[in-house]
């Protein structure tokens, strides 16, 4: 018979396979997904570190039951095997959550369909054949329908979840619902990669239903214990298809840019987060603009296979620096982006030779200690502390700003405050996140397309 497991969108068993961990459907969990019936999980591992055979009251040497009582874990395995194990190991997430998991390893609902209507027109061309062949229930003889190869796939994603449901709920296939629904077998096979009918099956879906990966079966059958990190081990097995299933690395200008960002996004997109890797600037030489496009030239040069965004500050330097790499376009997988504009800066208080004056700083002076909120940025009298003009950026026609440095030191502890704070309250985010919000959806935007 095989170990099995099984994905679940609610209810619906919408897809299987045996004798393998399906990696590539591990990639759309984290750790935090797991989820099992403690005493069961351990009652099963405690049998396979003794080489017990017990997937089955009968093994293949036809040993009955009574040869493995009084194992340790016997009753409550047997109870298990003939009960509601829906609970007793495997991952979970929402449709929500494992969508926008999806999007980030480039699967969208949109190139998911766009992809499969391509790949069934490859081979109505090859068979020379633009029509779906249907036999309705009762008939003799088969239909022929002329059909697009997108509403095929429309009608077999429908006609997959009909299938899917419950006997006692489930509603009869139409022959041509039948039909659509065989065209997509294609991307139910094995060297087939099941994110790409998933996406397209998550489309429409409640963001609130649950999918399920039930791993129970193989964990009985010593694939991997309780304990093992069964996602972080699947995508160590995918390695080598990196630029989808890998870390997206996001490289800054320095070190307190990526140590306030990464913090910053577990907290405003938990369920994202452990998909980004932020680059330790304090392996490189020196920071800013400049030395972030020599390291994201140097890594594309080095056939790094990863997603890399380069995110930038929203200063003259950052706009140069986008400015240089669009003049030699590094591999589609290499993004530069930077940080979003913000309202609260459109006014805002400057030092020059002209004196105090107000300007809209955007593009020429925010960098990552802006994008904690206007209150990090307020001196004692209610004021926010000032940016100093430093030069003016020939390449790009305008002036570049900063913190003065004892100010910009001030900010930071701010900073460092207000996201200790958030990590241990875990209470619901005002306002001031919202930059910071900006900055995730920045992020995220730059890791699907």
């Amino acid at each position: 018979m095989g170990d099995k497991w099984f994905l679940f969108l609610g209810e619906n068993k919408i897809s299987a396979g045996k004798n393998h961990i399906p990696a590539k459907l591990m990639t759309i969990f984290q750790e935090h997904d797991k989820y099992m019936d403690e005493e069961w999980a351990s009652q099963v591992d405690a049998i396979n570190a003794r080489d017990v055979n017990l997937i089955d009251p009968v093994d293949e040497t036809g040993a009955p039951p009574e040869a493995y009582e009084g194992m340790p874990g016997w009753e409550e395995y047997l109870e298990a095997v003939e009960g509601d194990m829906s609970r007793a190991f495997g991952y979970s997430a929402t449709v929500e959550t494992v969508a926008k998991r999806l999007s980030l390893m480039g699967f969208t609902p949109h190139r998911s369909k766009q992809e499969m209507s391509s790949r069934l027109r490859e081979l109505r061309e090859f068979d020379g054949d633009d029509a779906i062949y249907v036999r309705e229930p009762g008939a003799t003889e088969h239909v022929r329908h002329t059909i697009d190869c997108e509403e095929v796939v429309e009608i077999g994603l429908h006609a997959l979840i009909t299938s899917s449901k419950s006997t006692e709920v489930k509603e009869p296939l139409t022959g041509l619902e039948a039909a659509c629904l065989d065209a997509l077998e294609l991307f139910r096979e094995h060297d087939e990669d099941p994110r790409t009918l998933l996406a397209a099956l998550l489309d429409g879906q409640a963001t609130d239903t649950i999918v399920r990966l039930d791993l129970h079966d193989l964990l009985s059958a010593g694939y991997f214990t309780r304990h093992d990190a069964v996602s972080e081990v699947a995508l160590q097995e995918l390695a080598v298809e990196m630029a989808s299933s890998g870390p997206i690395i996001v490289m800054t200008e320095g070190t307190t840019d990526a140590r306030f960002l990464k913090r910053g996004l577990q907290i405003v997109a938990p369920d994202l987060a452990g998909y980004f890797t932020f680059l330790d600037p304090d392996a490189k030489a020196a920071g800013g603009a400049p030395e972030l496009v020599k390291s994201l030239r140097a890594f594309a040069a080095a056939g790094i296979m990863n997603r890399v965004i380069a995110l930038v500050d929203n200063d003259a330097a950052g706009r140069q620096a986008v400015k240089t790499l669009s003049s030699a376009p590094l591999p589609g997988r290499f993004k530069v982006c930077l940080l979003p504009d913000l309202d609260y800066v459109k006014d805002y208080p400057t030092l020059g030779p002209t004196g105090d004056t107000r300007y809209d700083i955007n593009g020429r002076a925010c960098s990552v200690e802006f994008y904690f909120g206007l209150d990090c940025l307020l001196t004692a009298s209610g004021d926010p502390f000032p940016v100093r003009w430093t030069g003016f950026n020939n390449a790009i026609n305008d002036y570049q700003g900063e913190l003065v440095p004892r100010d910009k030191k001030t900010v930071q502890e701010r900073i460092d405050q207000m996201l200790t704070s958030a990590e241990a309250s875990g209470s619901p985010l005002d306002d001031r996140w919202d930059a910071m919000r900006k900055i995730a959806q920045t992020i995220i935007a730059a890791a699907g397309s």
